[in-house]
């Protein structure tokens, strides 16, 4: 079994990409923030339960940008998702909630494209 991690960071926006054999964590903080985790499914988006979950998942900003990523990353992998977002990036970043979620969604896709920055196979 191995792993590998992909991370970028667009000023306060920084994304992490951790990729196992079966799944797929990605942290998208925003000034170190992580505040909600969603396990996003082919045709859904369900908030995590447990110890896991940070927030009450309410927030349909995240829920929809959760879906965006599953939508993305379906078409490159089936592998399971666990999607951490905070939810400064709806308060604290500049622009329009469109222009956001297309900044968090590039940042994601240049993050995709990095080369590995750890793996390992143990």
């Amino acid at each position: 079994m191995g792993w590998n991690i992909r991370r970028l960071e667009n000023g306060d926006l920084c994304c992490t990409i951790t990729e196992f054999e079966d799944k797929i964590i990605i942290q998208i903080t925003y000034a170190g923030q992580l505040d909600t985790t969603f396990q996003v499914l082919r045709d859904d988006v369900q908030v995590l339960v447990g110890n896991t979950l940070l927030s009450d998942g309410t927030d349909l900003k995240n829920r929809v940008i959760a879906g965006e990523i599953g939508k993305l990353l379906a078409l490159e992998s089936n592998k399971q998702l666990i999607l951490s977002v905070s939810s400064k990036i709806w308060k604290c970043m500049q622009g329009s909630e469109f222009d956001i979620m297309t900044r968090v969604l590039s940042t994601l896709k240049d993050t995709m494209n990095e080369k590995f920055q750890i793996t390992s196979t143990i």
